[in-house]
């Protein structure tokens, strides 16, 4: 067979076997020491276009017809004795091709080399149709694999980015935290001190209303002592005469004093008493809030020159005595 044929078996032969055929018949190749799969990967073409060179044509030879030696030696059937259809069929097994087409191939029947051509066509149309499948497969898959490496770079920045924003929503969340307990703490401050001054208010209030009252009341009681000085003055005024009268204890009322009352201090009564300057008035009036009980008593037992002895307990008292007088 030509060189081109034998070219065409040693193509589609797996790589394994061809190396190991490379190595049995110690083919050189620059540069390296034997056949390896790395070198094949490389240098496949340029190692088969060595390998058909005449020289090692025939080593190729030999080592054939003693490879189907051994193969008949392992199989139960003889390939080279196998129908055509048959062996297309078992051809199919990659377990078997190498052995088959390699048996039929080192035959010198004519008949078994073209059939292993035969074999060895179909098996590169399939060879080729299968590359552009594993091509399209690999394209396909290369793209998918961009679209996964995107993917992954588009997870992996959004990620961050969200790891980023989660960042930033738990330092808001902690200043806002932060200033919540502080809002709390003013709005506690500000409620205590509201308590606080609405419990002041309450009382100046309170204590307003009370010096209120207490001012309407002295000014009611001064009102109404104006108003029984008044009358008295006017009574005293159209009898036309002088009555005279002594108050044994300071009123401290400047509306009660008057041309015809003399007012005494409590201390002043045994004077007055020794003294007999009580005969001169027409009245004496004790004013029992003022002047202490012991006076009162020796008053009441010594002074016998006044025929009226009014005693007045309360202001009170005075004021309704000095109604009456007016009257």
């Amino acid at each position: 067979m030509d060189s081109n044929s034998w070219k065409k078996i040693l193509s589609v032969i797996s790589d394994e076997r061809l190396i190991s055929l490379a190595n049995k018949i110690e083919i050189k190749v620059p540069g390296f020491r034997k056949v390896t799969p790395q070198l094949l990967k490389n240098f496949k073409i340029k190692l088969i276009k060595e390998m058909i060179k005449p020289r090692y044509l025939i080593k190729i030879s030999n080592e054939l017809n003693g490879l189907y030696n051994d193969i008949l030696n392992k199989n139960s059937k003889n390939y080279r004795e196998m129908d055509e259809a048959d062996l297309i069929k078992q051809a199919d097994n990659k377990d078997k091709f190498d052995d088959i087409v390699l048996s039929l191939f080192s035959s010198k029947n004519i008949g078994h080399k073209q059939l292993a051509m035969k074999i060895s066509n179909g098996s590169s149309s399939r060879e080729t149709s299968n590359l552009r499948m594993e091509d399209k497969i690999k394209d396909t898959m290369h793209k998918e694999n961009q679209t996964i490496s995107f993917l992954r770079d588009t997870i992996k920045r959004y990620e961050l980015e969200t790891k980023v924003k989660e960042n930033k929503i738990n330092d808001l969340n902690s200043k806002f935290d932060s200033l919540n307990q502080k809002f709390i703490k003013y709005k506690k401050q500000q409620n205590q001190l509201k308590i606080l001054m609405s419990s002041k208010l309450e009382k100046r209030n309170d204590d307003l209303e009370n010096k209120t009252k207490q001012i309407e009341e002295l000014k009611r009681d001064n009102d109404k002592l104006k108003e029984l000085l008044r009358i008295s003055e006017k009574k005293f005024s159209d009898k036309k005469r002088t009555y005279r009268v002594a108050i044994i204890g300071n009123p401290q009322n400047s509306h009660i004093v008057d041309d015809s009352i003399t007012i005494y201090e409590e201390d002043q009564l045994q004077d007055l008493i020794k003294s007999n300057k009580l005969s001169r008035f027409d009245e004496l009036w004790i004013l029992r809030y003022r002047v202490s009980t012991e006076y009162i008593k020796k008053c009441l037992d010594l002074i016998k020159t006044v025929k009226i002895v009014n005693n007045f307990k309360e202001l009170k008292k005075l004021h309704s005595f000095l109604k009456e007088k007016a009257l």
